[in-house]
């Protein structure tokens, strides 16, 4: 199988999941929903049980310099891993702002969330295929900035929006610019750091971008509660025009 079918294949899982989620939701209910996995978790568990394999020769390990003295070296590289992250943390943000803005704002039911859960992954599958050819005509580092106001100009527009239909657009939009967001500033990362310092230091940026998540997640709930669902997206826009800043703070540096 090629690379772009595994692509495909990568990218229609979860956009194919979450639209039929919704609609068994609606036709079967939240428990045999819960069934049905428990079920497919244990036929999982059989499948991986079945497989046999051969583990591959063990490469002795050879002394690497520390990633946190790597770090202290190049200390904006922090600040860059919060600005990759922080599409990741705008795309939870919706996701916990999205099933009350469409059942309480819209009066929408789990199908209408479902399908349009399902828009965000559309758009960002679409994002994956256009961004190499828009990168032929355009430096795509100089995309960042625009693609985080599109995000944030976006973010604003579903506070006072009441559209089913353009909800669905506006989603596809944002799935658009965020998974772009990460490709390009994850590409050029994979350019700067030693490739054997790259997996040490995302887990570094994987541990500051959960503690950055549960903040926003529980902003994004706690606003819901006090002003209404629809105000999540407003977190959402200020937690991207936070990426704006960042990066405008270290372009220099990141461009050089």
């Amino acid at each position: 199988m090629s690379k772009l079918a595994l692509f495909v294949v990568n990218k229609s899982l979860p956009i194919s999941a979450a639209l039929v989620s919704g609609i068994l939701y609606r036709y079967i209910g939240f428990e045999n929903i819960l069934l049905l996995g428990t079920f497919l978790f244990f036929a999982a568990l059989v499948i991986f049980a079945l497989v046999k394999y051969q583990e591959l020769d063990k490469v002795e390990a050879t002394k690497q310099p520390g990633v946190f003295a790597y770090l202290i070296r190049h200390k904006w590289l922090l600040i860059l891993g919060l600005v990759l992250y922080i599409p990741f943390i705008g795309a939870n943000v919706i996701n916990t702002t999205l099933p009350g803005y469409i059942q309480a704002h819209l009066s929408g039911n789990s199908i209408s969330y479902g399908f349009t859960d399902t828009m965000y992954g559309v758009g960002a599958c679409l994002a994956g295929f256009l961004l190499p050819v828009i990168a032929k005509f355009i430096n795509k580092e100089h995309l960042i900035c625009p693609l985080f106001s599109i995000a944030v100009l976006l973010g604003v527009v579903l506070v006072l929006n009441h559209s089913l239909v353009l909800t669905a657009g506006y989603i596809f939009l944002l799935g658009s610019v965020g998974p772009a967001i990460r490709t390009i500033i994850y590409t050029r990362t994979m350019e700067i750091v030693p490739s054997k310092l790259l997996g040490p230091l995302v887990s570094v940026w994987n541990f500051i971008n959960l503690i950055f998540q549960f903040v926003a997640n529980y902003s994004v709930g706690r606003v819901m509660d006090v002003v209404g669902p629809q105000w999540g997206f407003m977190i959402y826009a200020g937690t991207m025009l936070l990426g704006i800043l960042l990066f405008i703070g270290i372009q220099n540096r990141y461009r050089a």
